[in-house]
């Protein structure tokens, strides 16, 4: 009789215990993701900053998951592809986490961004297009060329004053004052004024 108390004290003790741990349900996402939106267009190896809400729910209680992850995927809605892990040990009450878009991948419009604790947790948000790295502006690429082009214009123009010069020299009489060589000193740049001085021995 005695050992029969004992043992019903002991089961009421054990489901005193069970009952305290608190259940977590699964299925249902833990956050709700509030930022990018679907559809935004975000570029290789660029970083971005992804934010959520967390879902009241028996998950997010005490005892539940406190770490979230960030996957980035890709393909058909209902049979998404694992491409890699974005981050990891993210505290959930944080509210936001930066991520940053491999430059190795593909182009295309559709990835997704999923985070939760398990797959059985995670949050989607789709049709994220990513396409190829910074391009250089057409504006600020067409003042570089035109630059480049005044330069050769002005290098042109400068040659050919100096070949004038010249000739002008070759053609002044013997003992007559050298007009020519003065001409190219004073319109000459200093590149070309340069290249006419002799050596020095």
């Amino acid at each position: 009789m005695k050992a029969f108390t004992s043992l019903v004290f002991l089961s009421a003790a054990l489901l005193a215990m069970v009952q305290a741990v608190p259940v977590v349900k699964r299925g249902q996402p833990l956050v709700k993701i509030t930022s990018p939106a679907e559809g935004t267009s975000l570029k290789q190896n660029e970083q971005a900053t992804l934010t959520w809400q967390v879902q009241p729910s028996d998950q997010t209680k005490a005892g539940g998951p406190t770490e979230l992850t960030v996957q980035l995927l890709r393909g058909d809605p209902n049979h998404l592809e694992f491409i890699r892990t974005l981050n990891e040990h993210i505290d959930m009450g944080s509210g936001s986490a930066q991520i940053t878009i491999p430059k190795e991948i593909e182009d295309g419009n559709n990835y997704a961004f999923a985070i939760g604790s398990t797959p059985e947790d995670l949050n989607y948000i789709g049709r994220i297009n990513i396409s190829g790295g910074a391009v250089a502006d057409p504006a600020i690429a067409g003042e570089s060329a035109d630059t480049g082009a005044s330069a050769d214009a002005g290098n042109t123009a400068a040659g050919t004053e100096a070949a004038t010069g010249t000739e002008n020299a070759a053609s002044t009489p013997d003992g007559a004052p050298d007009a020519g060589q003065q001409e190219i000193k004073s319109a000459a740049p200093a590149s070309v004024m340069d290249r006419q001085k002799p050596a020095i021995m």
